[in-house]
């Protein structure tokens, strides 16, 4: 995922920061950003199966994947509250995107009959409109009146998707293997840890 962003500060002014120092903070600061900009999200997915027969056949193999590249812009709005030693800040930020969804899938074989494609691979694109949801929290220690050790938790959604699971298509039609699903979801979660530099 790439980002590119504007911000809107509604924040105290410069000399009242706070500080770690004693000599120079205020109790407590805070600050609203408002947010635009342009976001870009990748994903790629791999499925694969193996399909055994009957007892002691060899199994066959048949894999399919799918590429979302999903561009779009984005709107939101970020937080941030400053007490001595500490800082506390979220966002929450959203976008519709346009997708470009591609697909391939191998052929269709059984090595019951080695060299025999009952179905030959396939290749599919097409486009769709979809949605990304980020959402952030985060505590941050402020180390210096710069560097701050930053501690939080992400959660995002992206919707519009091709998922390689949607796509196995075993029927035996002309136009069996040739439709790409683009209608997934998937959610993500996890913590970060990291170093700021305010100024």
């Amino acid at each position: 995922m790439v980002q590119v962003n504007v911000f809107r500060y509604d924040c105290c002014r410069e000399q009242d920061r706070c500080s770690r120092y004693p000599w120079k903070r205020t109790p407590s600061c805070h600050c609203i950003d408002w947010i635009a900009g342009f976001v870009w999200a990748g994903l790629e997915e791999a499925a694969a199966l193996n399909v055994i027969c009957c007892e002691g056949d060899p199994p066959t193999a048949y894999r399919n994947g799918t590429s979302s590249q999903m561009f779009g812009g984005q709107l939101g709005v970020r937080g941030r509250r400053e007490w001595r030693d500490w800082a506390f800040e979220g966002w929450v930020k959203t976008a519709l995107t346009g997708n470009h969804l591609s697909g391939w899938a191998d052929p269709i074989t059984s090595s019951l009959a080695p060299g025999v494609e009952f179905r030959p691979a396939r290749v599919n694109s097409t486009t769709s409109v979809g949605f990304i949801g980020d959402i952030n929290m985060t505590a941050i220690y402020k180390l210096t009146d710069t560097w701050g050790l930053r501690m939080g938790y992400n959660l995002m959604w992206l919707s519009g998707v091709a998922l390689a699971g949607n796509q196995f298509d075993f029927t035996d039609t002309p136009d069996s293997g040739r439709t790409l699903f683009g209608d997934g979801s998937v959610f993500f979660q996890g913590g970060s840890l990291g170093l700021e530099a305010r100024w």
